[in-house]
C-alpha cells in the first residue's frame, strides 16, 4: 500500500496497490480484466464479496477500494503476447463506481499495444463497450476499416487517397509524400509517440460555419466581433 485516502461522503477508505497480472483468462469469457478490488456500495447481494478473503482489510466489503496503480504497464506488457479475444471488465469487481450514475457518465474503452491502435478501439463500440487489439492480429483488424480512422486523415486528406484508389487502410501500401512513410506505419499498427499526459493548454478556439459561402465584410466583422479576445498586458 502506497498511500491511503478517505472518502468521507461514502466512508470508503481507497489504497493504491500494485499488481503482477491484470489480464487473466477467464471461465466466462476469454479474458477478465479488474483494475481495482472492492467497491463504494456493499450490495448484500453482491457476487464479489469472496474477494475479500484474498484482500483481508479491516474495512467490511463496500468500504474499500483497492487501485491497481500499474494497471496500465502490467497490461501493455502482457497485450504484446496476448492473442485477440474477449474482454470481461470487472469480473470480481464493481465496473462502475456511483460517479457514473450521479453523473450519466458512459465508458467506451480501448485497450490496445499502443495509443493510436487504442484510440481506433475506444470509437470502435461507442457509446458504452470494449474492444481489444492484440498484438497478433492488428494488422488484421485495421486492413478493412477506412483511411479516416488513422490519426492524421482529416477530410482533404481523405479525399486525396481516394481519387488515389485508396480507400481502406488495407489500400495503404504506395503512398508518396512527406506524411507518406508515417501512414503507412499508422496502416501497419506501429506507433512510437510517447504519452504526454496533463500537458498545458496552449489554445482555445471558437468557429462558426455560414449556411453560404460569404465574402460580406460586415457579416464576418459581426462574428468577429462576437468573439471573446484575449488581453494582452504591455
Amino acid at each position: 500500500m502506497t498511500s491511503v485516502d478517505t472518502m468521507e461522503c461514502r466512508k470508503v477508505v481507497v489504497r493504491e496497490t500494485a499488481c503482477k497480472t491484470i489480464l487473466n483468462r477467464s471461465g466466462i469469457s476469454d479474458y477478465c480484466l479488474n483494475c481495482y478490488t472492492g467497491c463504494a456500495r456493499g450490495c448484500v447481494y453482491c457476487y464479489a464479496r469472496f474477494m475479500q478473503r484474498f484482500h483481508p482489510h479491516p474495512e467490511p466489503w463496500g468500504q474499500f477500494v483497492d487501485v491497481k496503480v500499474n494497471a496500465v504497464e502490467v497490461l501493455e506488457r502482457q497485450l504484446r503476447r496476448a492473442r485477440r479475444g474477449e474482454v470481461f471488465v470487472s469480473s470480481a469487481c464493481d465496473g462502475w463506481q456511483p460517479i457514473e450514475a450521479e453523473r450519466g457518465l458512459t465508458a467506451t474503452i480501448g485497450i490496445a499495444g499502443n495509443k493510436l491502435l487504442a484510440k481506433i478501439a475506444s470509437d470502435f463500440q461507442k457509446p458504452d463497450g470494449l474492444t481489444f487489439i492484440s498484438e497478433a492480429e492488428k494488422v488484421s483488424f485495421l486492413r478493412p476499416l477506412p483511411v479516416r480512422v488513422l490519426y492524421g486523415v482529416g477530410q482533404v486528406t481523405e479525399q486525396v487517397l481516394h481519387q488515389a484508389g485508396l480507400r481502406t487502410v488495407g489500400d495503404l501500401r504506395t503512398l508518396v509524400g512527406w506524411f507518406g512513410s508515417k501512414l503507412k506505419q499508422f496502416a501497419f499498427g506501429q506507433d512510437d509517440r510517447p504519452l504526454e499526459v496533463g500537458e498545458e493548454v496552449k489554445s482555445i478556439s471558437s468557429e462558426e460555419t455560414f449556411l453560404y459561402d460569404t465574402d460580406d465584410r460586415k457579416i464576418l466583422r459581426s462574428v468577429c466581433d462576437s468573439r471573446p479576445r484575449k488581453s494582452q498586458s504591455s
